[in-house]
């Protein structure tokens, strides 16, 4: 047991410590603001969503989230159809909105016009000098009687269906130049010299959706880091300056963050519990020794926010020192390899259970925590099992309250 002060053992000391070093790192000041849709007609629906633009070609493509890199395309008439059946409302996509001016009035006029027209027969009906008509000709007077009639309901009928309808208009689409990667934008549909272009990044449910007041003190995963650096806050500090940088700011950190242990579980957790669902799966990227030739790093590193080298023992690296690729990593954004343009814009973690890393030396730039080997005490102190899947869901619950903390 820890030696006592004023109540308190020193691990609950060190993790107050912490928590005020979190407080006042990560304050309401330096609030980020997180990812948004950008230059893009979001059309709004009963607080339903869907969003829209024209592709180069013409085309155009919609999507009902942009937490999904999948999207519609469709033309004009199709697409009133499919967001009719979706918001299940009477939806039109017209031109302009002189389209939606031309609807309205010829309705309007469409319904005056058979009214009048029908009250013009009825007064003629009842006139003297038709009533030995009426008499003589009923049934053709009932007929032309009812005729009027039904044009003046449908004449109605047409008028409020086209004004309880929404429009949509295709001149207020903005015309996407082309897609490209670019997580740094915080923008899923952003402008550059003048144009449009949509981005290839998607964010992750944490980049948009917020926390309005976080909970430090209840914080899971801010205790399990904790745990992870040994009580060290400093340590601790460290593993989470550079995940909020890279978090918040979505471009390349001049430094890589090195994470060895004894047991691959606490590394395992923080990947792929706390960083894959923050930064979004498919833009993470582990690297081990069985990919590391051309072909497949020219894969692996394109387009990614994220590298984690694990485990890497080989001392060379495409014929060049292990550390060159690190090096060129950190310092460069564009990359040709294997007779490709790969863009590299990923921040990098280095993960070992080994004490030989030979992608680090002293002159890549990096911090290098020690972590825990084991999450024996934490999880005791936690009364839960120390197995993975105990501890998974427990740092899932929080993910939304910790992407807060990060902001």
């Amino acid at each position: 047991m820890g030696m006592r002060i004023n109540g308190k053992r020193q691990e609950e000391i060190a993790y107050d410590d912490f928590i005020s070093k979190v407080i006042s790192t990560f304050n309401s000041e330096n609030l980020m603001y997180g990812f948004n849709f950008g230059y893009v007609k979001r059309f709004d629906l009963n607080n339903e969503f869907v969003y829209l633009w024209q592709d180069a070609k013409g085309n155009v493509c919609y999507s009902f989230s942009l937490l999904e890199k999948e999207y519609f395309t469709t033309t004009a008439t199709k697409l009133s159809n499919a967001l009719s059946s979706h918001f299940q409302y009477n939806i039109e996509v017209v031109n302009n909105i002189n389209d939606t001016f031309s609807r309205k009035k010829s309705a309007a006029t469409s319904a005056s016009r058979a009214t009048q027209e029908a009250q013009r027969f009825t007064q003629n009906l009842n006139s003297t000098d038709n009533r030995n008509n009426l008499l003589a000709h009923t049934s053709q007077s009932h007929y032309e009687h009812r005729l009027h009639q039904d044009r003046v309901a449908l004449s109605h009928n047409q008028y409020e269906y086209t004004n309880q309808t929404q429009y949509l208009h295709l001149s207020e689409l903005q015309i996407i130049y082309k897609e490209q990667f670019s997580p740094y934008t915080k923008l899923s549909f952003y402008r550059q010299n003048a144009l449009v272009y949509k981005n290839s990044y998607t964010p992750s449910e944490y980049m948009t959706n917020y926390v309005n007041t976080p909970n430090l003190e209840n914080s899971f995963i801010l205790s399990f880091l904790f745990a992870m650096a040994k009580n060290d806050f400093k340590k601790a500090m460290g593993i989470i300056v550079w995940l909020a940088n890279s978090f918040n700011l979505l471009q390349k950190l001049p430094y890589a963050l090195v994470l060895h242990s004894k047991d691959d579980i606490p590394m395992r957790l923080f990947y792929e519990e706390i960083i894959e669902p923050l930064f979004h799966k498919n833009y993470c990227e582990i690297i081990n020794n069985d990919t590391l030739d051309k072909k497949a790093l020219s894969q692996k590193l394109d387009e990614k926010v994220i590298y984690r080298f694990h485990n890497i023992t080989t001392p060379t690296i495409l014929e060049e020192d292990a550390k060159e690729l690190v090096k060129r990593l950190i310092h460069k954004e564009e990359y040709r390899l294997n007779n490709k343009h790969i863009t590299t814009l990923a921040n990098i973690l280095i993960t070992s259970t080994s004490r030989y890393v030979p992608l680090i030396a002293k002159d890549v730039p990096c911090i290098v925590v020690d972590i825990a080997s084991n999450l024996e005490k934490f999880c005791k102190e936690k009364k839960i099992s120390t197995d993975y899947y105990a501890i998974s869901p427990l740092i899932k619950n929080d993910l939304m309250n910790f992407a807060a903390i990060l902001r």
